[in-house]
């Protein structure tokens, strides 16, 4: 089967750190992303993010997420704003994920032994905690979110690079899901996430542990560094790491759009092709690529939940075409996904899967612009927060032999 070439074509994973010239990026802050040797390095403010596996040094694409704010203050200075209650914090005794010599050691000096500090959240929203540790004497380190009555705490196994057993909590804080995922130099980041109800106010927690589903004790220690409490609404998990001091900092999110052109875009037809790689993210909510102008009239692929993923069709502020399609995302897992669309004539791939149609709708009208990891807003939201490796489009519907063969 031969297969046109596209009128644009993005392939991040590539060629780093080359930007299409009809591509315009934003982001109104400096951001974390990982390098080519697996060490986390600062983004300045409107410099897009690529970024690398973090122990293979693989290109994984450009990080395309929305905006954050992490609640925990001193995130890497644990003998400061944090509680030390039965443990030590002996501050800057190893090499960080950043390279410097910032890590503390955490030391338990009694039963249940942990740092601890007070986030204030909107009630309802859930909190993703998040750390970095690595393996000192102890081989697990231990997350702990907790509002004073209910609490869920979870277990890292940092010799084996696994989780845990994660307590189920109750009432007024639930536990959602918890992960790990491996850095450079023995680092792992851990997370835990929670759903919480009409409590306000928490106590963020971390510890060592000898073993699995056993309290911090006398002389466990772990290496720690990097801690993030993130209550962004709506279940999801760590985004990239925020370094914090006296007080909470706000990641801006990232924008990547294209505007469209005459010259290379077809107002009445076209196809889209878009490839991402698996992260750790929670349960859903991620945009991967959008054709729009605004909200109201939009062609879009999103993650709604843990286990689908949806290709849309919206013009003048109704949607038209819905398909769904059973998705999971894994880590380090790489996914591509084709839609193509003309009048009463829709369809889509993903993974080389049959394509799903639709003989029904209109094209949505006045389009302007091609979201690259993002969707609608003022200039984009509603991101993939993941690396988006490559998007390519075709000012024309391409067969569904074209478009599942693309996707595979």
């Amino acid at each position: 089967m031969s297969i046109p070439r596209p009128s644009l074509y993005l392939n991040f994973a590539q060629a780093p750190g080359i930007l299409d010239p009809r591509a315009v990026f934003t982001r109104a802050s400096t951001g974390t992303t990982i390098d080519r040797v697996g060490l986390l390095r600062t983004v300045p403010a409107s410099a897009p993010r690529w970024t690398s596996h973090p122990t293979a040094g693989v290109p994984l694409g450009v990080l395309v997420e929305g905006p954050r704010t992490n609640l925990a203050l001193q995130s890497e200075a644990f003998g400061t704003t944090w509680t030390a209650t039965s443990c030590t914090v002996t501050s800057n005794t190893a090499a960080a994920p950043d390279g410097a010599t910032t890590a503390d050691t955490i030391t338990v000096s009694g039963a249940s032994g942990s740092c601890n500090q007070g986030i204030a959240i909107t009630a309802g929203n859930a909190i993703t905690l998040s750390m970095h540790f690595k393996r000192l004497a102890s081989s697990f380190g231990r997350l702990r979110i907790t509002d004073g009555i209910n609490a869920v705490a979870a277990w890292f196994n940092l010799a084996a690079g696994t989780v845990g057993t994660a307590s189920a909590g109750g009432a007024t804080v639930v536990y959602a899901a918890h992960s790990m995922e491996a850095l450079a130099n023995g680092w792992y980041r851990c997370q835990l996430t929670v759903t919480t109800a009409t409590s306000t106010s928490f106590f963020i927690q971390f510890s060592a542990a000898a073993t699995d589903n056993v309290e911090p004790a006398n002389g466990d220690n772990v290496y720690a560094w990097g801690a993030q409490a993130e209550a962004p609404g709506g279940t999801s998990a760590a985004s990239s790491y925020i370094a914090t001091t006296t007080a909470t900092v706000t990641r801006s999110g990232d924008s990547l759009v294209v505007p469209v052109s005459a010259n290379w875009f077809n107002t009445a037809e076209g196809t889209l092709l878009v490839e991402w790689a698996g992260r750790t993210t929670g349960l859903g909510g991620q945009v991967f690529a959008a054709v729009n102008n605004g909200f109201n009239d939009i062609i879009y692929l999103t993650r709604p939940n843990a286990t689908q993923l949806q290709f849309q069709v919206g013009s003048g502020g109704s949607g038209q075409v819905t398909s769904l399609k059973s998705y999971t995302m894994v880590e380090g897992a790489i996914s591509r996904a084709a839609v193509a669309w003309k009048v009463n004539d829709f369809a889509w791939s993903l993974n080389g899967d049959v394509p799903g149609t639709d003989s029904s709708g209109i094209v949505p009208a006045g389009i302007a612009r091609i979201g690259i990891g993002c969707g609608w807003g003022s200039p984009a939201g509603a991101q993939s927060f993941v690396p988006i490796r490559m998007a390519a489009y075709w000012p024309y519907r391409l067969g569904n032999a074209a478009s599942q063969t693309l996707s595979q």
